[in-house]
């Protein structure tokens, strides 16, 4: 399934809860478009599939609402802390949007580490996730119905999609998020299970292509370029955005990359330019012939060249007549 479609779904940790008479349902749901909700493993059909499907080329935003639904009875307490990281402690998502109460009596408090939640807002970047509480005791006679959600906590986040490829995290599914919940007075339990897998893809991923200069040794004298796209598109380093003039260096035409025109792989490709260090006049190199008091015995031989170029000088066999 895909998360992005029409719209779409994810139900996370849903499942009736029975406590003391009563009988509750809680769970974090996340929609494409921040109205249709399904259960996890649906498509928007609502035809079981698992795991969930998150299509980094489509899906930039994920609204989230977490809910409680008491059906009947009466609960006091409850609470449910909510990390934006795997059990290993990685974070696949970003928050574009702080968690706020949208129904009920509840308090929202955040955490930047996971152990420690404050009623202050950290920043974006910081929120590592919070905890919702029940202020209020939720209570329907013990033979209702209710199916109206008793409260909301909506916020948004994005596939953190650097992160994902640098980890290579694409078609495996997993577990993105951690967190317990209390009811009553029993014990935590896990927020998440192995039902509430999902898995990143990104069809016509590329990792691009990667433009590099060097000289005749295979030096880096430039900076690279890179060139992004989908897989299966054409890319072109042949013009002059890419084939780059260098100061002190001549683009040696002999040895013009073959691939410079191309189709996007998903494996990084390289496309090299090979260039020529422009001679640079060196100053002159005196040779002289001196005598052991410095006296000139033989004139001066004059050696001219560029920077780098090795020069040579011989010695003379002189015949001296008195």
């Amino acid at each position: 399934m895909s998360l992005l479609l029409a719209s779409m779904m994810l139900v996370i940790g849903a499942g009736k809860v029975y406590a003391q008479g009563s009988v509750s349902s809680t769970s974090l749901q996340v929609s494409a478009d921040g109205s249709d909700y399904y259960i996890i493993g649906s498509d928007f059909y609502n035809h079981f599939v698992r795991p969930t499907t998150v299509d980094l080329a489509k899906n930039k935003v994920v609204y989230n609402k977490q809910i409680l639904t008491v059906y009947n009875g009466r609960i006091d307490k409850w609470k449910m802390s909510f990390l934006n990281q795997d059990s290993s402690g990685k974070s696949w998502f970003k928050f574009l949007s702080y968690p706020e109460a949208t129904k009920g009596d509840i308090k929202v408090t955040y955490t930047t580490d996971g152990i420690n939640y404050s009623d202050s807002k950290p920043s974006l970047e910081q929120l590592k996730g919070y905890m919702v509480e029940l202020l209020k005791p939720i209570v329907y006679p013990d033979d209702a119905n209710n199916q109206e959600n008793d409260i909301e906590v909506s916020f948004q986040l994005s596939p953190d999609t650097d992160y994902i490829l640098s980890n290579s995290n694409l078609n495996k599914q997993f577990i993105p998020f951690s967190g317990e919940y209390w009811l009553q007075n029993y014990s935590p339990y896990p927020f998440f299970t192995d039902r509430n897998q999902l898995q990143f893809v990104y069809p016509d991923y590329s990792k691009g292509v990667m433009v590099k200069y060097v000289d005749e040794e295979g030096n880096e004298i430039h900076d690279p370029q890179t060139i992004s796209g989908s897989k299966g598109d054409v890319y072109d380093a042949s013009t002059d955005q890419y084939k780059l003039v260098l100061d002190g260096y001549t683009l040696n035409t002999s040895k013009l990359p073959q691939n410079s025109i191309g189709n996007f792989k998903e494996a990084l490709q390289k496309v090299t330019y090979v260039y020529s260090k422009n001679p640079v006049v060196a100053a002159d190199v005196t040779v002289r012939y001196v005598d052991i008091e410095n006296n000139p015995i033989s004139e001066d031989i004059i050696l001219q060249g560029n920077i780098g170029e090795n020069y040579y000088t011989d010695k003379k066999i002189l015949k001296i007549i008195l």
